[in-house]
């Protein structure tokens, strides 16, 4: 993907000699959490002379259980899933929620009257239980464990909802846009708006498409053991090369 500028990582990640070794839970192969990920990676070596290992995960969940089991040293997780006794070492960007639905609905209590199912251990689980919960409204996911993201299983599946909380524009998202007529994105009411921010939730409006969408940004933190800050330092100190992955960084 275009967007993402990490073409240099591959060519600066070893390091030679190397002598402790660091492991960062990330998240899916494709996904801005890896990447962002790989690039703490090619830092952290090039700063302190120390292999570094990006682990594939599935989310905040599987990353915040890795952490506790002592199998990573520090993760990428989504704020409302950060324990209370974590460290938070940077906030790194925000998570933009984008509810993608079908028939002709106006709020969410009618759209998340459809059918949908979400992944227990993704961060998305745990922000839309929370915000429907906040809503007033029921929160009865499918059990089905078909989670195909191609646009085309959306298009013409029984499924009606298909939710991605993502950090940067999609091609994906685009291309369902673009590819099925029947397939809108959904932006917050006025109502949804007021009670959600009532709530503290971060609410942003952003431009996706010439159209306007008003939904909930989640912040993402690398949390975990930050010895003498040198985790924080040292992305602070590269904090301008790692904005040029993604316009949202913080």
């Amino acid at each position: 993907m275009n967007r993402i500028v990490f073409s240099i990582i591959l060519l600066i990640s070893s390091c030679q000699p190397c002598f402790a070794s660091i492991k960062i839970g990330a998240g899916q192969s494709a996904g801005l959490y890896y990447t962002t990920a790989a690039y703490l990676c090619t830092i952290f070596t090039k700063e302190f002379n120390e292999k570094c290992e990006v682990i594939v995960t599935s989310g905040s969940k599987e990353n915040v259980e890795l952490l506790n089991s002592k199998k990573v040293d520090i993760a990428l997780v989504q704020e409302s899933l950060v324990p209370n006794k974590s460290t938070k070492i940077f906030k790194l960007y925000y998570e933009y929620l984008f509810i993608l639905y079908k028939e002709d609905k106006t709020n969410l209590q009618d759209i998340f009257k459809l059918s949908y199912n979400i992944d227990k251990k993704s961060g998305s689980y745990s922000t839309i239980e929370s915000v429907l919960k906040t809503l007033n409204i029921p929160f009865t996911p499918s059990t089905s464990q078909n989670l195909k993201t191609e646009f085309d299983d959306f298009c013409y599946s029984d499924s009606a909802i298909r939710i991605y909380h993502i950090g940067f524009p999609s091609d994906l998202i685009e291309t369902t846009l673009l590819q099925c007529s029947n397939v809108k994105i959904y932006s917050l009411n006025k109502s949804e708006k007021e009670i959600l921010e009532a709530a503290e939730f971060s609410i942003y409006t952003i431009n996706y498409l010439h159209q306007s969408i008003t939904t909930i940004a989640t912040p993402v933190y690398l949390i975990g053991s930050d010895p003498l800050n040198r985790y924080s330092k040292t992305i602070e100190k590269y904090k301008a090369f790692l904005k040029l992955s993604n316009p949202h960084l913080n």
